[in-house]
Protein backbone atom coordinates (compact mmCIF):
# COMPACT_ATOMS: atom_id res chain seq x y z
CA UNK A 1 0.00 0.00 0.00
CA UNK A 2 2.88 2.66 0.83
CA UNK A 3 4.43 1.89 -2.64
CA UNK A 4 0.90 2.43 -4.32
CA UNK A 5 0.52 5.56 -2.24
CA UNK A 6 4.46 6.93 -3.26
CA UNK A 7 3.18 6.02 -7.28
CA UNK A 8 -0.19 7.93 -6.94
CA UNK A 9 2.01 10.95 -5.49
CA UNK A 10 4.45 11.06 -8.19
CA UNK A 11 1.72 11.25 -10.58
CA UNK A 12 0.29 14.49 -9.05
CA UNK A 13 3.52 16.16 -10.47
CA UNK A 14 1.47 16.33 -13.54
CA UNK A 15 -0.18 18.39 -11.30
CA UNK A 16 2.29 21.10 -10.22
CA UNK A 17 2.41 23.21 -13.01
CA UNK A 18 -1.23 24.30 -12.95
CA UNK A 19 -0.76 24.41 -9.06
CA UNK A 20 2.09 26.33 -8.95
CA UNK A 21 0.52 28.98 -11.85
CA UNK A 22 -2.22 29.20 -8.93
CA UNK A 23 0.02 29.81 -6.00
CA UNK A 24 1.99 32.42 -8.45
CA UNK A 25 -1.44 34.25 -9.12
CA UNK A 26 -2.52 34.34 -5.78
CA UNK A 27 0.54 35.77 -4.29
CA UNK A 28 1.76 38.47 -6.87
CA UNK A 29 2.90 41.60 -5.80
CA UNK A 30 2.08 41.01 -2.51
CA UNK A 31 3.97 42.27 0.34
CA UNK A 32 4.63 40.02 3.55
CA UNK A 33 4.26 41.06 6.85
CA UNK A 34 5.79 41.46 9.78
CA UNK A 35 4.64 38.21 10.98
CA UNK A 36 6.50 36.24 7.81
CA UNK A 37 9.10 33.71 8.86
CA UNK A 38 11.48 31.91 6.41
CA UNK A 39 12.27 28.57 7.01
CA UNK A 40 14.30 25.89 6.11
CA UNK A 41 12.68 22.82 5.96
CA UNK A 42 14.98 19.25 6.24
CA UNK A 43 13.21 15.83 5.43
CA UNK A 44 15.03 12.53 6.12
CA UNK A 45 15.75 9.88 3.98
CA UNK A 46 13.39 7.37 2.58
CA UNK A 47 12.72 3.83 1.33
CA UNK A 48 13.42 4.33 -2.40
CA UNK A 49 16.71 5.04 -3.60
CA UNK A 50 15.90 8.51 -4.82
CA UNK A 51 14.84 9.20 -1.90
CA UNK A 52 18.20 8.04 0.23
CA UNK A 53 19.72 11.43 0.66
CA UNK A 54 16.53 12.98 2.19
CA UNK A 55 15.25 16.43 0.73
CA UNK A 56 15.40 20.16 1.48
CA UNK A 57 12.34 22.87 0.81
CA UNK A 58 12.05 26.20 1.65
CA UNK A 59 9.30 27.54 3.88
CA UNK A 60 7.28 30.59 3.27
CA UNK A 61 5.04 31.40 6.39
CA UNK A 62 2.87 34.58 7.00
CA UNK A 63 -0.39 34.13 9.01
CA UNK A 64 -1.44 37.68 8.60
CA UNK A 65 -1.61 36.87 4.29
CA UNK A 66 -2.89 33.21 4.75
CA UNK A 67 0.27 32.26 3.32
CA UNK A 68 2.17 28.80 4.32
CA UNK A 69 3.91 27.18 1.21
CA UNK A 70 6.97 25.29 0.65
CA UNK A 71 9.06 25.97 -2.33
CA UNK A 72 11.22 22.94 -3.58
CA UNK A 73 13.46 21.96 -6.85
CA UNK A 74 13.82 18.61 -8.28
CA UNK A 75 10.47 18.04 -9.56
CA UNK A 76 10.05 17.40 -13.72
CA UNK A 77 7.38 16.47 -15.91
CA UNK A 78 6.76 13.22 -17.61
CA UNK A 79 5.34 14.95 -20.88
CA UNK A 80 8.44 16.48 -21.93
CA UNK A 81 9.58 15.54 -25.44
CA UNK A 82 11.77 12.59 -25.38
CA UNK A 83 11.67 12.01 -21.70
CA UNK A 84 13.11 8.61 -20.97
CA UNK A 85 16.39 9.35 -23.53
CA UNK A 86 16.85 12.40 -22.04
CA UNK A 87 16.79 11.57 -18.52
CA UNK A 88 19.34 8.94 -19.09
CA UNK A 89 21.65 10.95 -21.21
CA UNK A 90 21.62 14.10 -18.14
CA UNK A 91 19.41 16.49 -20.71
CA UNK A 92 16.25 16.46 -18.69
CA UNK A 93 14.77 19.31 -17.33
CA UNK A 94 13.80 20.03 -13.66
CA UNK A 95 11.47 22.83 -12.22
CA UNK A 96 11.19 24.84 -9.08
CA UNK A 97 7.65 23.76 -7.57
CA UNK A 98 5.44 24.97 -4.74
CA UNK A 99 2.91 23.41 -2.48
CA UNK A 100 0.80 24.18 0.24
CA UNK A 101 2.92 23.14 3.62
CA UNK A 102 -0.24 20.61 5.17
CA UNK A 103 0.38 19.07 1.89
CA UNK A 104 4.00 18.66 2.12
CA UNK A 105 3.90 18.09 5.70
CA UNK A 106 1.09 15.30 5.35
CA UNK A 107 3.24 13.18 2.81
CA UNK A 108 6.54 12.96 4.72
CA UNK A 109 4.59 11.89 7.48
CA UNK A 110 2.71 9.34 5.68
CA UNK A 111 5.96 7.73 4.55
CA UNK A 112 7.36 7.95 8.38
CA UNK A 113 10.33 10.47 7.36
CA UNK A 114 11.54 13.28 9.87
CA UNK A 115 11.03 16.82 9.20
CA UNK A 116 13.08 19.17 10.79
CA UNK A 117 12.60 23.39 10.68
CA UNK A 118 15.37 25.87 10.84
CA UNK A 119 13.17 29.30 10.97
CA UNK A 120 16.11 31.91 9.99
CA UNK A 121 16.80 35.36 11.43
CA UNK A 122 15.87 37.65 8.55
CA UNK A 123 14.76 40.84 8.11
CA UNK A 124 12.22 42.37 6.77
CA UNK A 125 13.71 43.30 3.42
CA UNK A 126 15.41 40.04 2.95
CA UNK A 127 12.17 38.26 3.80
CA UNK A 128 10.59 40.08 0.78
CA UNK A 129 13.53 39.39 -1.32
CA UNK A 130 13.61 35.28 -0.53
CA UNK A 131 9.59 35.37 -1.13
CA UNK A 132 10.09 37.88 -4.47
CA UNK A 133 12.46 35.63 -6.13
CA UNK A 134 10.82 31.84 -5.08
CA UNK A 135 7.58 33.63 -6.83
CA UNK A 136 9.80 34.92 -10.00
CA UNK A 137 11.96 31.44 -10.31
CA UNK A 138 8.65 29.54 -10.45
CA UNK A 139 7.62 31.60 -13.08
CA UNK A 140 7.12 29.40 -16.41
CA UNK A 141 10.13 31.14 -18.03
CA UNK A 142 12.10 30.81 -15.72
CA UNK A 143 11.54 27.33 -13.44
CA UNK A 144 13.48 24.31 -15.52
CA UNK A 145 17.05 23.90 -14.88
CA UNK A 146 19.47 20.99 -15.59
CA UNK A 147 19.70 18.96 -12.81
CA UNK A 148 23.13 17.86 -11.56
CA UNK A 149 22.78 15.17 -8.92
CA UNK A 150 25.54 16.53 -7.04
CA UNK A 151 26.99 19.68 -8.30
CA UNK A 152 23.01 21.43 -8.86
CA UNK A 153 20.18 19.51 -6.99
CA UNK A 154 17.27 20.68 -4.68
CA UNK A 155 19.89 21.13 -1.39
CA UNK A 156 22.45 23.42 -3.39
CA UNK A 157 19.95 25.43 -5.36
CA UNK A 158 18.59 26.30 -1.88
CA UNK A 159 22.37 27.23 -1.13
CA UNK A 160 22.27 29.64 -3.56
CA UNK A 161 18.95 31.19 -3.14
CA UNK A 162 20.32 32.61 0.33
CA UNK A 163 23.39 33.27 -1.16
CA UNK A 164 22.39 35.34 -3.91
CA UNK A 165 20.08 37.30 -0.86
CA UNK A 166 22.61 37.59 1.35
CA UNK A 167 25.76 37.43 -0.67
CA UNK A 168 28.61 38.09 1.18
CA UNK A 169 27.29 39.03 4.27
CA UNK A 170 26.34 34.95 4.84
CA UNK A 171 29.11 33.29 6.42
CA UNK A 172 29.62 29.17 6.84
CA UNK A 173 32.19 27.66 9.55
CA UNK A 174 33.82 25.00 8.28
CA UNK A 175 36.02 24.12 11.18
CA UNK A 176 35.01 21.14 12.24
CA UNK A 177 34.32 19.64 8.38
CA UNK A 178 36.15 16.55 7.78
CA UNK A 179 37.42 15.65 4.17
CA UNK A 180 34.92 14.23 2.32
CA UNK A 181 34.44 13.15 -1.84
CA UNK A 182 31.37 12.95 -3.28
CA UNK A 183 31.30 9.42 -3.06
CA UNK A 184 32.03 9.08 1.04
CA UNK A 185 29.35 11.25 1.80
CA UNK A 186 26.45 9.63 -0.27
CA UNK A 187 28.21 6.27 0.95
CA UNK A 188 27.34 7.20 4.16
CA UNK A 189 23.60 7.37 3.50
CA UNK A 190 23.39 4.26 0.89
CA UNK A 191 23.54 1.67 4.04
CA UNK A 192 20.35 0.38 3.68
CA UNK A 193 20.30 0.77 0.26
CA UNK A 194 23.18 -1.38 -1.23
CA UNK A 195 22.20 -2.79 -4.68
CA UNK A 196 21.83 0.97 -5.01
CA UNK A 197 25.36 2.04 -2.99
CA UNK A 198 26.07 -0.85 -5.85
CA UNK A 199 24.64 0.62 -8.90
CA UNK A 200 25.95 3.99 -8.12
CA UNK A 201 29.65 2.89 -7.24
CA UNK A 202 29.46 1.25 -10.71
CA UNK A 203 28.46 4.06 -13.05
CA UNK A 204 30.87 6.56 -11.11
CA UNK A 205 34.23 7.40 -12.36
CA UNK A 206 37.22 8.67 -10.95
CA UNK A 207 36.25 12.67 -10.46
CA UNK A 208 33.75 11.73 -7.88
CA UNK A 209 36.68 10.78 -5.27
CA UNK A 210 38.64 14.18 -5.25
CA UNK A 211 38.39 15.38 -1.42
CA UNK A 212 35.29 18.22 -1.95
CA UNK A 213 35.87 21.68 -0.72
CA UNK A 214 32.85 21.92 2.49
CA UNK A 215 31.05 24.36 0.68
CA UNK A 216 30.50 21.41 -1.66
CA UNK A 217 28.99 19.11 1.15
CA UNK A 218 25.60 20.80 0.96
CA UNK A 219 24.82 19.09 -1.67
CA UNK A 220 23.43 16.73 0.58
CA UNK A 221 20.15 17.98 2.96
CA UNK A 222 21.62 17.13 6.62
CA UNK A 223 25.10 18.77 5.48
CA UNK A 224 23.15 22.02 4.49
CA UNK A 225 21.24 22.05 7.26
CA UNK A 226 24.43 21.67 9.78
CA UNK A 227 26.15 24.59 7.97
CA UNK A 228 22.81 26.75 8.42
CA UNK A 229 23.17 25.59 11.78
CA UNK A 230 26.81 27.20 12.04
CA UNK A 231 26.09 30.00 9.92
CA UNK A 232 26.09 33.64 10.71
CA UNK A 233 25.08 37.06 8.95
CA UNK A 234 27.38 39.95 9.29
CA UNK A 235 25.21 43.09 10.31
CA UNK A 236 26.01 46.69 11.04
CA UNK A 237 25.36 45.77 14.75
CA UNK A 238 27.27 43.22 14.60
CA UNK A 239 27.77 39.15 13.77
CA UNK A 240 24.11 37.60 14.42
CA UNK A 241 23.32 33.77 13.79
CA UNK A 242 21.24 32.53 10.60
CA UNK A 243 19.27 30.45 12.86
CA UNK A 244 16.76 32.06 14.94
CA UNK A 245 15.23 28.52 16.60
CA UNK A 246 15.17 24.72 15.42
CA UNK A 247 12.89 22.44 16.04
CA UNK A 248 11.16 18.97 14.44
CA UNK A 249 7.68 19.20 12.66
CA UNK A 250 7.55 15.68 12.75
CA UNK A 251 10.02 12.58 14.20
CA UNK A 252 9.82 9.49 12.83
CA UNK A 253 8.85 5.86 14.11
CA UNK A 254 11.27 3.61 14.55
CA UNK A 255 10.60 0.70 12.09
CA UNK A 256 11.95 -2.79 11.70
CA UNK A 257 14.34 -3.41 8.58
CA UNK A 258 14.25 -6.63 6.59
CA UNK A 259 17.58 -8.28 5.89
CA UNK A 260 18.01 -11.01 3.36
CA UNK A 261 21.51 -12.45 1.47
CA UNK A 262 19.44 -11.06 -1.78
CA UNK A 263 19.69 -7.52 -0.39
CA UNK A 264 23.23 -7.80 0.02
CA UNK A 265 25.14 -7.83 -3.53
CA UNK A 266 28.11 -8.43 -1.51
CA UNK A 267 26.95 -11.36 0.57
CA UNK A 268 25.86 -12.60 -2.67
CA UNK A 269 28.62 -12.36 -5.29
CA UNK A 270 31.11 -14.57 -2.80
CA UNK A 271 28.35 -16.82 -2.73
CA UNK A 272 28.80 -16.80 -6.53
CA UNK A 273 32.10 -16.75 -6.59
CA UNK A 274 32.33 -19.98 -4.13
CA UNK A 275 29.91 -21.99 -6.51
CA UNK A 276 32.06 -20.95 -10.03
CA UNK A 277 35.23 -21.81 -7.65
CA UNK A 278 33.84 -25.30 -6.61
CA UNK A 279 32.61 -25.77 -10.34
CA UNK A 280 35.97 -25.01 -11.70
CA UNK A 281 37.78 -27.55 -9.75
CA UNK A 282 35.26 -30.14 -10.61
CA UNK A 283 36.06 -29.18 -14.03
CA UNK A 284 39.67 -29.17 -13.43
CA UNK A 285 39.37 -32.65 -11.86
CA UNK A 286 37.00 -34.52 -14.45
CA UNK A 287 39.43 -32.20 -17.66
CA UNK A 288 36.42 -30.16 -19.21
CA UNK A 289 35.05 -27.01 -18.95
CA UNK A 290 31.82 -25.39 -18.66
CA UNK A 291 31.31 -23.71 -21.55
CA UNK A 292 28.07 -22.21 -20.57
CA UNK A 293 29.29 -20.61 -17.44
CA UNK A 294 31.99 -18.58 -19.49
CA UNK A 295 29.82 -17.51 -21.84
CA UNK A 296 27.42 -15.87 -19.24
CA UNK A 297 29.61 -14.82 -17.06
CA UNK A 298 31.61 -12.52 -19.90
CA UNK A 299 28.27 -11.56 -21.50
CA UNK A 300 26.39 -10.39 -19.02
CA UNK A 301 29.84 -8.11 -17.83
CA UNK A 302 30.09 -7.13 -21.08
CA UNK A 303 26.31 -5.66 -21.11
CA UNK A 304 27.29 -3.64 -17.89
CA UNK A 305 30.38 -2.52 -20.25
CA UNK A 306 28.48 -1.46 -23.10
CA UNK A 307 26.03 0.58 -20.05
CA UNK A 308 29.01 2.18 -18.23
CA UNK A 309 30.26 2.96 -21.99
CA UNK A 310 27.30 4.75 -23.16
CA UNK A 311 26.79 6.81 -19.84
CA UNK A 312 30.86 8.33 -20.02
CA UNK A 313 30.86 9.02 -23.69
CA UNK A 314 27.21 9.15 -25.19
CA UNK A 315 25.73 11.08 -21.83
CA UNK A 316 26.27 14.98 -20.19
CA UNK A 317 26.61 13.31 -16.67
CA UNK A 318 29.98 14.76 -15.64
CA UNK A 319 30.34 11.86 -12.88
CA UNK A 320 29.99 9.07 -15.31
CA UNK A 321 33.45 10.19 -16.93
CA UNK A 322 36.76 8.05 -16.45
CA UNK A 323 35.53 5.08 -14.81
CA UNK A 324 37.47 2.27 -13.99
CA UNK A 325 34.83 -0.28 -13.64
CA UNK A 326 35.52 -0.32 -17.84
CA UNK A 327 38.40 -2.23 -17.00
CA UNK A 328 36.33 -5.48 -15.74
CA UNK A 329 33.32 -4.87 -17.20
CA UNK A 330 34.67 -4.46 -20.85
CA UNK A 331 32.29 -4.04 -23.62
CA UNK A 332 33.85 -6.24 -26.09
CA UNK A 333 33.81 -9.12 -23.23
CA UNK A 334 29.90 -9.53 -25.13
CA UNK A 335 32.14 -10.46 -28.38
CA UNK A 336 34.39 -12.68 -26.71
CA UNK A 337 31.58 -14.71 -24.94
CA UNK A 338 30.15 -16.10 -28.45
CA UNK A 339 33.65 -17.38 -28.82
CA UNK A 340 33.69 -18.75 -25.31
CA UNK A 341 31.37 -21.40 -26.65
CA UNK A 342 33.39 -23.12 -29.29
CA UNK A 343 35.81 -26.18 -27.65
CA UNK A 344 38.81 -24.29 -29.01
CA UNK A 345 40.38 -21.86 -27.81
CA UNK A 346 42.21 -19.56 -30.63
CA UNK A 347 45.50 -17.71 -29.39
CA UNK A 348 43.67 -13.92 -29.83
CA UNK A 349 40.97 -15.03 -27.53
CA UNK A 350 43.78 -16.35 -25.30
CA UNK A 351 45.85 -13.07 -25.52
CA UNK A 352 42.75 -11.25 -24.58
CA UNK A 353 41.90 -12.95 -21.91
CA UNK A 354 45.41 -12.59 -20.50
CA UNK A 355 44.76 -9.01 -20.88
CA UNK A 356 41.45 -9.43 -18.90
CA UNK A 357 43.54 -11.19 -15.98
CA UNK A 358 46.22 -8.90 -15.84
CA UNK A 359 43.49 -6.12 -15.50
CA UNK A 360 41.81 -7.90 -12.90
CA UNK A 361 45.01 -8.04 -10.53
CA UNK A 362 45.81 -4.47 -11.15
CA UNK A 363 42.28 -3.48 -10.18
CA UNK A 364 43.01 -5.71 -6.89
CA UNK A 365 45.82 -4.05 -5.87
CA UNK A 366 43.48 -0.79 -7.01
CA UNK A 367 41.33 -1.55 -3.33
CA UNK A 368 44.56 -1.24 -1.79
CA UNK A 369 45.90 2.30 -3.25
CA UNK A 370 42.14 3.41 -4.01
CA UNK A 371 42.77 5.42 -7.39
CA UNK A 372 39.38 4.95 -8.04
CA UNK A 373 37.22 3.59 -4.74
CA UNK A 374 35.23 0.25 -6.17
CA UNK A 375 32.19 -1.54 -4.48
CA UNK A 376 33.52 -4.20 -2.28
CA UNK A 377 31.13 -6.86 -4.29
CA UNK A 378 33.45 -6.24 -7.09
CA UNK A 379 36.24 -7.64 -5.45
CA UNK A 380 34.19 -11.18 -5.63
CA UNK A 381 33.52 -10.45 -9.31
CA UNK A 382 37.57 -10.07 -10.24
CA UNK A 383 38.13 -13.53 -8.49
CA UNK A 384 35.29 -15.15 -10.32
CA UNK A 385 37.35 -13.53 -13.79
CA UNK A 386 40.42 -14.99 -12.53
CA UNK A 387 39.45 -18.16 -11.77
CA UNK A 388 37.36 -18.73 -15.00
CA UNK A 389 40.04 -16.84 -16.97
CA UNK A 390 43.14 -19.59 -15.57
CA UNK A 391 40.47 -22.41 -16.07
CA UNK A 392 40.56 -21.17 -19.89
CA UNK A 393 44.22 -20.25 -21.17
CA UNK A 394 45.74 -22.64 -18.21
CA UNK A 395 48.72 -21.60 -16.40
CA UNK A 396 51.47 -23.57 -19.06
CA UNK A 397 49.79 -20.65 -21.27
CA UNK A 398 50.69 -18.17 -19.17
CA UNK A 399 54.07 -19.23 -18.27
CA UNK A 400 54.98 -20.03 -21.52
CA UNK A 401 53.71 -16.26 -22.81
CA UNK A 402 55.99 -14.77 -20.75
CA UNK A 403 58.66 -17.08 -20.92
CA UNK A 404 58.90 -18.01 -17.44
Amino acid sequence: MKKIAKILIISCLYLLPAFSQSVLLAAEGKQLSAQAEISLLTCAPGELLYEAFGHTAIRVYDPQNQIDWVYGYGAFDFNQPNFYLNYIRGNLLYRAHVSYFARFKRSYVRENRTIVEQVLKLQQAEKQQVFDFLQWNNLPENRNYLYDYFYDNCSTRIRDVFLKILAKQLQFDYTDSKPHSVRSLYDSYLAEQPWGDFGIDLAMGLQIDRTLSPFYYMYMPEFLMHNFDHATVERATGTEKLVARKHFIFQSRAEEKSTSILNNPTALFWLLFLLVLAKTVLDFKKLRRARWLDFSLFFVLGLIGILLAFLWFATNHRSTMYNLNLLWAFPFHVIASFFLLKKEISLWLKNYLLLTAILSILLIINFLVQVQVLNWAVFPILLMVLIRTFAIIKPRYILTRFRI
